[in-house]
């Protein structure tokens, strides 16, 4: 699990923050006191929320290695791990403002 959360703070760092707002992270328990949830955010360069879902697949870029590096496998990686403990990812964003990581574990 150590693995998912340090890959979503390393991809956030490289998304070019805007100085001085930087990276933004939470836990909570939701009132049916079912789920924790781990939010990881930033300001940097977003994405349309109609990629949303395919950010999560298997070498899915939606930027150019010119624009922004990687492989396309971290969030995919994210996402198993998520599985493998019974939770799941979820991302929201707005281009050009930053995202939201959003991940669910059960209690």
């Amino acid at each position: 699990m150590w693995i998912l959360l340090v890959t979503l703070i390393l991809k956030l760092i490289r998304s070019k923050n805007v100085a001085g707002k930087g990276i933004k992270k939470f836990a909570a328990v939701d009132e049916k006191k079912e789920f924790v949830q781990i939010s990881v955010c930033d300001n940097g360069i977003g994405f349309s929320q109609e990629h949303a879902d395919n950010i999560f697949k298997t070498f899915t870029r939606l930027n150019s290695r010119d624009k922004y590096e990687g492989t396309g496998l971290g969030l995919a990686v994210c996402k198993k791990i998520a599985e493998r403990h019974n939770g799941y990812i979820y991302a929201t964003a707005k281009e050009n403002e930053g995202a939201c990581f959003n991940v669910l574990f059960p209690v």
